[in-house]
């Protein structure tokens, strides 16, 4: 069974390999990266998903593209979400739509280094992180940090104004790659935290086969590492998932 911490590195060098070559990789190239380790069938489907979903788009986040894999993989809102959603829009109904030709003069501004035009250029685009959230809401992102990425994104924008095209659409694409970063990094780790609980459930069913004739029986970290033939740190790093260490 594979140390948990040698599994997230290869993870990592797999992944940046699968970007770099900008395609995913086939079943038997993850096989063969992961040789000598004892994967299980199910576990090289998760990791094959995964590169899957990481290598949709063409590479890396950029500041001006969202991966193809965050855009299809939109999610209902739940319950909780909604009303944080409703608490929130009501929250920002103070902000002034934009009068005739504010947007335009607000961008000339900040050109003009006039920083007096970052706080209403931020108030305006408050609404637009909203949505741009909403558009990009999937499972493993929660409405609200995701709108607080995007904030985060905005505020960085506008302090290091370099518009690439028109303002506007920069700043919205800014705001988006924020927010598909967050996502990404919940996305792996959803996918990590899933194999952790699987060797998890590997070890317990491993102590229990062990056990089943004498249930009182106890075996030390370095018994079990012995009899299952994994690493002292490894089973010790299991159980302390499992509050049993």
């Amino acid at each position: 069974m594979m140390d948990v911490k040698v599994f997230q590195e290869k993870l990592r060098e797999i992944t940046f390999a699968a970007k770099a070559e900008k395609r995913e990789f086939s079943r038997e190239k993850i096989q063969q990266f992961f040789q000598g380790e004892e994967l299980e069938e199910s576990q090289i489907d998760k990791i094959e998903a995964y590169l899957k979903a990481q290598t949709a788009s063409s590479g890396e986040i950029q500041a001006e593209e969202c991966p193809a894999a965050v855009q299809v993989k939109m999610a209902p809102l739940s319950m909780d979400e909604q009303r944080y959603l409703k608490d929130y829009e009501e929250s920002l109904q103070w902000v002034a739509p934009p009068e005739t030709r504010e947007l335009e003069k607000l961008y000339q501004a900040m050109s003009a280094g006039k920083t007096q035009a970052q706080s209403r250029l931020a108030q305006l685009f408050l609404p637009e992180v909203v949505e741009i959230a909403k558009r990009l809401h999937t499972e493993e992102g929660y409405l609200g940090d995701m709108i607080q990425e995007g904030n985060v994104a905005l505020m960085s924008a506008l302090n290091q104004w370099r518009p690439d095209g028109e303002p506007g659409e920069w700043l919205r694409r800014r705001i988006e790659s924020g927010i598909c970063g967050m996502v990404s990094q919940s996305e792996r780790q959803k996918f990590e935290d899933d194999i952790l609980v699987e060797k998890v459930r590997k070890l317990e069913a491993a102590v229990r086969e062990l056990t089943e004739e004498n249930e009182e029986k106890k075996f030390s970290v370095e018994e079990l590492s012995i009899l299952l033939d994994m690493d002292i740190d490894e089973i010790r790093d299991i159980l302390r998932l499992t509050g049993d260490a």
